[in-house]
């Protein structure tokens, strides 16, 4: 239930920032880079809110800040990590570009939900279902 919670949740944010995005550069009219920031920066806080209360069940507001630098951390890692590793599989691979984006974004999930579960969102004495 924990994996499909996290799923739910990532899925989630994922559909606000392309959202965002969406709406910001076809409606508005702003220009694409300045529209994925602010969408990226809009999803950061709801992927954190969602991991934090729906995912990991992580009620404990004693360790937020904790919780919120740790995930920016990651947040920052994961980043760095998929431009790297896309650009690996492209150019050092030969892979098709899209099959990179979808197993980069599978590896990064799995390292972020690992990070999550066992550093950022642990649970104290109970398990995190």
């Amino acid at each position: 239930m924990l994996v499909v919670r996290y799923g739910i949740a990532g899925g989630t944010a994922a559909a606000i920032d392309v959202g965002f995005l969406y709406a910001l550069t076809h409606y508005a009219g702003w220009y694409y880079l300045y529209a994925a920031a602010f969408a990226y920066t809009c999803s950061f806080f709801a992927r954190f809110f969602l991991q934090k209360h729906f995912a990991f069940r992580a009620a404990d507001t004693k360790t937020v800040a904790f919780e919120f630098g740790s995930y920016a951390v990651l947040s920052g890692w994961s980043v760095v990590a998929s431009f790297g590793l896309l650009k690996l599989f492209v150019d050092g691979f030969g892979w098709w570009p899209v099959y990179s984006q979808v197993a980069v974004t599978l590896l990064i999930a799995v390292v972020s939900f690992f990070v999550s579960r066992f550093v950022i969102f642990k649970a104290k004495g109970a398990p995190n279902e």
